[in-house]
């Protein structure tokens, strides 16, 4: 079950705080999910993530981040930010600096 939120408000009221504290309230991940995602984590390369931590995984991408580096891809294929943050947060602050078609699409087409 997935479920979106946007956090508003003036700057230092807390946004990203809460945030932060999202994935110590989240129900620990079952052995399933903490499988696909130290799979994920292993085909990318990312040694950031403990192998089968059942916490969900926080993402904060940069806004100036590569739409590869969103979304994945690239000449050597790997998951991107977006995979990245299954079972757990992708949190996108200051979500208007980033490009509209990176966080709209996820991943699909982008066409102008």
């Amino acid at each position: 079950m997935y479920h979106d939120m946007l956090f508003t408000g003036s700057p230092g009221v807390g946004k990203s705080m809460l945030a932060h504290r999202l994935p110590g309230i989240m129900p620990p991940l079952t052995m399933q999910q903490a499988l696909e995602v130290t799979r994920i984590y292993s085909v990318s390369g990312d040694t950031s993530r403990p192998a089968m931590s059942r916490q969900p995984p926080l993402r904060q991408p940069h806004h100036s981040a590569s739409d590869v580096a969103i979304i994945g891809g690239g000449s050597n294929p790997k998951p991107g930010e977006i995979s990245k943050a299954d079972h757990g947060i992708l949190f996108l602050d200051e979500l208007p600096t980033f490009q509209y078609y990176q966080y709209s699409n996820q991943g699909r087409q982008y066409t102008p």
